[in-house]
């Protein structure tokens, strides 16, 4: 009846239980607020609530008038029996997406639904581990954005996710490009130019650097450049805005893939920032400077001890925080 509302006359209890639908609605929206998972908003339920109460318009006779059939009674217009057929057919879906009446009450408001009732596939674990787990937040928003498209026909939450992500990227991108300045800052702290017989200019000679430390520090040169093309592209591509469509995310694999990528900038600076805090302790332990007569001394054990303390410690804070945030999340 939603998609022809013309063939046929509603049941006579249809109007009525549409309103009882919207007034369990409208109470799941007072008591859940945000955690509603309500197929309409508590806005929403008062203006269909308010418009079904209106009565509906009776037939008006003919010009010779005689009444029409049926004219004792309310008309329920094409417009009408629309209305409330899809009123019913929302609640149908709500029902089907929340197995209403197979859950206790406590379950049903216990169930979260931001995480899918799906087994992650052991390439999507691991690297969600070297993602630092970042791939499984964007998981969940891709779990919310295609059950509320479910439950309520939306197709907005997954638009207003992007708009956050390109702020981020944003950021990520400066973060990205301080942390370039500051690599090759390090890198160049002892640059030699050697001007040949020819006038041409040599490249990076760089002395005090071993070889261990070199690696990591140019890993971590293209790593932070790779955060900042994925990032630039990815602002570029939603610079316009883009429509997305999360029912063309039909499978499991397919959203995985997608939260990777989405993961992919944050990550990539993640670890051009690990791999150069691991180039600075390298060189706190195996780098070495020359004294003007030549004499190669390494750095002091002192300097090596205290910038490996100092870096453990930032590394248990970055923990702790990480650990805090989820231990919050879960308990919220």
């Amino acid at each position: 009846m939603d998609m022809y509302p013309s063939h046929r006359t509603l049941p006579t209890e249809a109007e009525e239980v549409a309103r009882q639908s919207l007034h369990v609605f409208m109470m799941e929206c007072l008591r859940l607020r945000s955690g509603s998972r309500a197929p309409f908003s508590l806005g929403e339920c008062r203006e269909l609530l308010d418009y079904l109460d209106k009565p509906s318009t009776p037939i008006t006779p003919s010009v010779d008038g005689t009444a029409a059939p049926f004219s004792s009674m309310f008309v329920e217009s094409t417009a009408r029996t629309h209305l409330i057929s899809w009123i019913l057919l929302h609640a149908a879906y709500h029902n089907k997406a929340t197995e209403y009446g197979m859950k206790t009450y406590s379950e049903y408001l216990t169930r979260s639904l931001h995480v899918r009732a799906h087994s992650h596939s052991m390439w999507f674990m691991v690297l969600s581990f070297l993602c630092f787990g970042v791939s499984f937040i964007h998981r969940r928003h891709i779990n919310v954005a295609q059950q509320n498209s479910e439950l309520r026909g939306d197709q907005k939450t997954w638009p207003v996710y992007i708009e956050s992500l390109v702020r981020e990227w944003s950021t990520f991108n400066l973060a990205a490009t301080v942390l370039l300045s500051s690599v090759f800052a390090f890198i160049c702290h002892e640059l030699r130019f050697y001007l040949s017989s020819r006038a041409s200019v040599s490249f990076l000679a760089v002395t005090g650097i071993d070889n261990a430390t070199r690696i990591a520090t140019l890993l971590s040169v293209v790593m932070t450049l790779g955060s900042i093309m994925i990032g630039i592209y990815a602002l570029w591509r939603h610079q316009g805005g883009v429509e997305y469509n999360m029912s063309l995310v039909k499978t499991s694999f397919q959203g995985d893939v997608l939260a990777v990528i989405l993961s992919i900038p944050f990550v990539l600076l993640a670890w051009g920032v690990i791999t150069f805090l691991l180039a600075i302790v390298l060189y706190s332990f195996l780098g070495f400077q020359t004294t003007p007569s030549g004499n190669i001394v390494l750095i002091s054990r002192e300097t090596s001890i205290l910038t490996l303390v100092f870096s453990l410690i930032v590394v248990c804070l970055l923990v702790l925080s990480m650990s805090f945030f989820r231990v919050f999340r879960l308990t919220n």
